[in-house]
């Protein structure tokens, strides 16, 4: 893997191969192996150029928080393909060592399997060119893998796409935002004005006889005291 994004580099290094010496034919042997992942990652990358960034969409039952805007990381590469980073939740899109692309946090790419969202398809080079279902994990109550058929990756060239979501997003906390200061207007104008509720809430002919009286209750006449 080789990796200078914005985490760390995982990199397991056997200790014995690190105890050898460097002009020995295992080192050599890795330094080829080395160089042609390298250059297989070039001829994917010069091929099918990756896009700026890639749009998450749809509808999901449990991982709706992978859904977004992902930015490609300049200059990391994992399994010899690009990786895209959520532009506000820790969250990237990576193909894991199988050939699947998966969406998982940062501390896993590179390193395990681990992800909210998988495309098992290892035949596209890149995710939005694929016309498989996504999956995602239900860890809310099936706590298994489950088909996201509304779920679609797109590639996001001019922008648009980004735009249109980020203005979706910021009206979607604006609406949030706009409901908790209701709620918090409403609760102080009821903590402050004189509003005592009744004693009861049905009239005394309800009391007596709810099947006789229960057009002159106290929801449809407050100030009913017989």
């Amino acid at each position: 893997m080789e990796c200078r994004g914005p985490w760390p580099a995982h990199a397991k290094t056997d200790s014995m191969t690190s105890l050898m010496h460097p002009h020995s034919p295992a080192h050599d042997w890795m330094r080829m192996e080395h160089a042609e992942h390298a250059e297989h990652a070039e001829h994917i990358l010069s091929s099918f150029p990756p896009p700026a960034s890639l749009v998450l969409t749809g509808e999901l039952k449990d991982q709706e928080t992978s859904l977004g805007v992902y930015v490609l990381v300049e200059d990391c590469t994992v399994n010899d393909c690009p990786v895209w980073q959520h532009i506000s939740r820790d969250r990237c899109i990576a193909k894991y060592r199988n050939g699947h692309w998966l969406v998982q946090q940062t501390k896993n790419v590179g390193v395990n399997d681990y992800c909210h969202l998988r495309l098992p398809d290892s035949t596209v080079p890149l995710p939005h060119l694929s016309s498989v279902m996504w999956e995602e994990f239900d860890s809310a109550e099936a706590r298994a893998w489950i088909d996201a058929p509304v779920c679609q990756c797109a590639e996001d060239s001019g922008g648009e796409l980004a735009l249109t979501y980020l203005k979706r997003e910021e009206n979607a906390e604006r609406e949030v935002e706009r409901k908790k200061k209701l709620n918090a207007h409403s609760y102080s104008t009821r903590s402050n004005s004189s509003y005592a509720p009744p004693k009861r809430m049905l009239c005394r002919d309800c009391l007596e006889d709810p099947l006789k009286g229960g057009s002159r209750c106290f929801a449809c006449d407050p100030r009913a005291e017989r």
